[in-house]
């Protein structure tokens, strides 16, 4: 039997833990660890017994689907820091057996979490250069490389010259995925050894990125990313013993945008942000492939399992589950 991960190389360690464990207590004797086995068609596996997959909330629902392909009944392990609707939805409804990790590690602080409008960059501004000064080091998320002809969002090329403008006396990376490898390294290094003040980003530093003297994470059009993304990029800071920031810039505020704004300022919880989550969206077709309500489903304020103040407890939930089953 073979075990096969999705994961980041921050994660190695502890994945050769969980691998280690399972080795011992359910006596798989022969593990191989891979980057993209839900991506991958041309893979064979004789008797594939044990699949872990990390950061499962970055995974679509056909790509989870070909799980199916290679076995039946193999056991699967999943972990992510906050589950999207679809995957919180089966946890109520017990389908899938839930462990709970709620404690940060040792001597990290949560992150003070704070929600601004255009107009006050220039106090935000001013904070970076105060946290710089200190020696601490920050970074800025912008969800476009490029500048668009069909969406007016902000975008990491002409970011980088403003803050480049901004900060003349800082070194600042640049980091998207439209770079090579080889470069996406180079720049990331410079930054873990703080030989730049200041990182410009896209969400390919969401997982897999720990830079403990990080202090501030700045992401621009908030109300573009997701809760789940919001929550990642927010824990790339406060990883070290300093208190650590992340201010969410938001170009529009509808009522939804307003409430996804509020539960990120009022908690560092992943499962609460879920939840959250869960209500605002809907849980997605169970039987389908939506991952959350679309517009052919009830609004998620009429949907049974996520509406009202009656909105039920994880565990209460997964007991009422189970006895019916």
């Amino acid at each position: 039997c073979r075990c096969f991960c999705h994961q980041d190389s921050e994660k190695q360690e502890k994945i050769d833990k969980v691998v280690d464990v399972f080795k011992q207590k359910y006596g798989y004797n022969s593990m191989t660890r891979a980057g993209r086995l839900h991506s991958e068609d041309k893979i064979k596996f004789k008797d594939l017994g044990l699949l872990i997959t990390d950061e499962e909330h970055r995974f679509g629902v056909m790509h989870k689907e070909k799980i199916k392909e290679y076995k039946a009944n193999i056991d699967v392990l999943t972990l992510t820091a906050t589950p999207i609707p679809r995957t919180l939805a089966m946890t109520l409804y017990g389908d899938l057996d839930v462990s709970v990790i709620d404690e940060l590690p040792p001597g990290r602080k949560p992150v003070q979490t704070i929600h601004q409008f255009d107009n006050r960059r220039p106090s935000l501004y001013a904070g970076i250069r105060k946290q710089i000064a200190e020696g601490r080091q920050a970074y800025i998320v912008y969800p476009l490389i490029k500048e668009s002809e069909k969406i007016d969002l902000k975008n990491l090329e002409e970011g980088y010259n403003q803050i480049c403008a901004e900060f003349p006396d800082c070194q600042v990376s640049k980091v998207h995925g439209q770079m090579k490898p080889a470069e996406k390294e180079a720049e990331m290094q410079r930054f873990i050894n703080a030989e730049t003040q200041i990182m410009v980003a896209t969400t390919v530093i969401e997982v897999g990125v720990n830079v403990p003297n990080a202090s501030v994470m700045v992401i621009e059009n908030a109300e573009r990313f997701g809760l789940s993304q919001l929550h990642q990029l927010r824990g790339r800071v406060g990883r070290g013993k300093e208190k650590s920031y992340c201010v969410l810039f938001c170009a529009s505020f509808s009522e939804e945008t307003k409430e996804r704004m509020k539960i990120m300022a009022q908690s560092n919880d992943g499962f609460k942000i879920s939840e959250t989550d869960l209500k605002l969206r809907g849980p997605g077709d169970f039987f389908g492939t939506r991952p959350l309500c679309a517009s052919s489903c009830p609004p998620a304020s009429q949907c049974h399992i996520c509406s009202g103040p009656a909105f039920p407890s994880r565990q209460g939930a997964r007991c009422s589950a189970i006895a019916i089953a």
